[in-house]
């Protein structure tokens, strides 16, 4: 929850800093097209922005299109008229070189490499997301295909294609150690997270790179939270 409210608290840091609350204040709904024409942002980066702070509560969405509701305009966009302007409080709350990385990506529509976030994302990632995978990838995700526990504890090649710190390959390793896992994730920060924390187990390996790189024949090979494949600058013009 707490990380959550993080992410929400930067949305709303790009949100006053870019002036997206000021200028959709008192303009009725835009599709995202629409929306991006008037602010000039890139098509992509504001997607996520607007359905984020519709997840948070705090745009309204219907239909596909997106409305500051009349109360988030007095808390988010009204600094001169409002007794309760809020946008202000979260500015400074977040890394200054994140802000700025970030804010570029909503103007330009092009990203930064995962990495130079730093080794500490592939820690909070881990967080996130290591719950369920040690509590519930093979009694409840894993199970659930017809003999595939059977393969696992005959002993078969796996691999996890991004696999990030490599909670979900590890939890394989250790439930079925007589198979030989490998993990695949282009952070180096990530990889070396796997690494560090697998204390070097002997049916599971790390690499950075790609699934291409992946030699040899795998009996299974997966996937956990990747988010799905979108297409680059160039190809969107």
């Amino acid at each position: 929850i707490a990380k959550q409210g993080q992410l929400v608290g930067l949305m709303v840091e790009l949100g006053d800093r870019l002036g997206i609350f000021r200028q959709m204040a008192h303009q009725g709904s835009a599709t995202v097209e629409e929306w991006a024409g008037r602010l000039g942002l890139a098509p992509r980066p504001l997607a996520e922005w607007l359905y984020g702070m519709a997840a948070a509560g705090l745009v309204d969405h219907a239909e596909g299109r997106f409305e500051l509701p009349e109360a988030g305009t007095w808390v988010l966009a009204e600094e001169e008229r409002s007794l309760f302007f809020a946008a202000g409080i979260f500015g400074g709350s977040h890394p200054a070189d994140l802000v700025e990385a970030v804010s570029s990506l909503m103007v330009t529509g092009r990203g930064m490499p995962y990495d130079d976030l730093g080794p500490e994302t592939a820690v909070a990632l881990e967080l996130m997301t290591g719950p369920f995978n040690r509590a519930g990838l093979v009694p409840m995700v894993l199970s659930r295909a017809p003999g595939l526990v059977e393969r696992l504890a005959e002993g078969i090649r796996v691999a996890d294609v991004g696999c990030g710190a490599g909670v979900a390959a590890e939890t394989i390793a250790t439930s079925f150690p007589t198979c030989m896992v490998t993990g695949v994730d282009p952070s180096r920060n990530a990889i070396e997270r796997a690494v560090s924390r697998a204390g070097g187990g002997s049916n599971l390996e790390g690499l950075v790179g790609s699934a291409e790189e992946l030699e040899g024949e795998f009996d299974l090979v997966f996937t956990v939270d990747l988010p799905r494949q979108q297409s680059t600058p160039s190809e969107e013009g």
